[in-house]
């Protein structure tokens, strides 16, 4: 027995589909055996079915008969069709729909090849039909059915391919019959698409979602508006830099993937804990598996305006003798409204360190950056130690701060050791 898939014969068979009369035509022409017209013996004109001597009593001497035609006929409930469609259904689900192969003339039907093939890119398992062994031969009005399967694994992907047919009929030739699916899917939705905040203080470090503040939290929910689930994929933060200023805290996922059912909603969280002094906007965006895409709108305001002045911005020790040490003080001072917070201080190049030692009441030597942010008004020291070398010893400390872009950050001081 042969199998579907041999790929000359359905090759062969779609090539010859086309411009065929419909089988309910040839049905009609090849109802009853018929008499083909021949030359008589000893020459002489041909006659026609009907004609000359013995017309209407029988067949007349050189008459050749032809049999019973088969026609071949592709249905679907009882109707000719050259087109299934799925209808839509839940990613999920499945659901299965079934083409007649008819004997539709006098004579068998010998069914040669039964083929299907996909004309989409999708998944394998997703429109299938189960495995056809040809030949096989129906009767004068007999039929076959031959099931389609439809396994759609995700919501809005479509899937379609060509049902190929070939048999004795060789005035039809091979039939084929076109399976297109329907779709159902999701739909993404954000209410409110646009939060705000204002007179929040710059802070030092960012809070988790359960630690924030009711004024520091924002909520809006993640709707699906469609048919079918929908499935978060990913979600960021644009531009990325704002991260430092703003957190996003989906729904909890459930399983291992974030999926919301048509028709429901999930609640997400925002919270603005800005490291910087001013007018902040990030925009949050959330991909779906089907490529869908909802943006959030988050702008955040600073309470007051922030400000930092450092003095002086040259350190220098002309007099030092080999090997003496002196110290020189940085005063740093926040002079705008909000907290400012110092969060890196740098000595460069690397090795200057060996030369210049900072303390101070404030200064973190392991973390290298003040413990505490500086009120509106306030103002800290810091020393720095030099011990003087035979070379001259030049570098710069920076500071690292969130007054920015108020004050470009960093702020640089030189650094000017000489040497004996």
């Amino acid at each position: 027995m042969e199998r579907t898939g041999r790929p000359a014969a359905v090759a062969a068979a779609k090539a010859g589909a086309l411009g065929r009369p419909s089988w309910s035509q040839r049905a009609r022409r090849r109802r009853s055996p018929t008499r083909a017209t021949t030359e008589p013996l000893g020459g002489g004109e041909p006659q026609a079915e009907g004609e000359g001597e013995g017309a209407g009593e029988g067949e007349g001497e050189g008459d050749v008969f032809v049999g019973p035609s088969p026609v071949l006929a592709i249905e679907i409930n009882g109707s000719h069709a050259s087109t299934l469609t799925f209808p839509a259904i839940a990613a999920g689900g499945t659901y299965s729909a079934s083409i007649q192969i008819r004997s539709a003339g006098q004579g068998d039907l010998e069914v040669r090849l039964v083929d299907f093939s996909r004309t989409d890119e999708g998944p394998a398992d997703v429109l299938t039909m189960p495995s056809v062994e040809t030949p096989f031969t129906l009767a004068s009005g007999a039929t076959r059915s031959i099931e389609l399967i439809y396994s759609p694994v995700a919501g809005g992907v479509a899937a379609a391919g060509t049902l190929t047919v070939d048999s004795n009929d060789t005035i039809a030739g091979p039939q084929t019959v076109a399976i297109r699916t329907q779709v159902r899917t999701g739909s993404i939705r954000v209410e409110p698409a646009n939060l705000s905040w204002s007179g929040v203080s710059v802070m030092d470090a960012a809070p988790g979602c359960g630690q924030a503040g009711p004024d520091l939290v924002k909520r809006f929910d993640v709707i699906n508006n469609g048919q079918d689930f929908l499935q978060i994929t990913e979600y960021r933060l644009e531009p990325a830099a704002r991260q430092d200023s703003f957190t996003v805290c989906p729904a909890p996922f459930e399983g291992e993937r974030n999926v919301i059912p048509a028709g429901a909603s999930r609640e997400w969280r925002a919270v603005f804990h800005p490291q910087v002094a001013g007018e902040l906007t990030a925009f949050l965006k959330i991909l779906t598996a089907t490529g869908q895409e909802a943006q959030v709108t988050l702008r955040g305001e600073t309470a007051g305006a922030g400000g930092v002045e450092v003095s002086p911005l040259v350190l220098g020790w002309p007099n030092l003798g080999l090997d003496q040490c002196g110290e020189r003080v940085l005063q740093i001072c926040n002079t705008g409204q909000v907290p400012l917070s110092i969060p890196q201080i740098r000595m460069l190049p690397n090795g200057v360190e060996d030369f210049y030692t900072l303390s101070g009441e404030l200064y973190d030597r392991n973390e290298r950056r003040l413990r505490e942010a500086l009120r509106g008004g306030e103002c800290t020291n810091l020393v720095v130690l030099y011990c003087a070398s035979e070379d001259i010893v030049e570098g710069v400390i920076e500071l690292h701060h969130t007054a920015a872009p108020r004050v470009p950050s960093p702020i640089v001081v030189e650094l000017r050791g000489q040497g004996r």
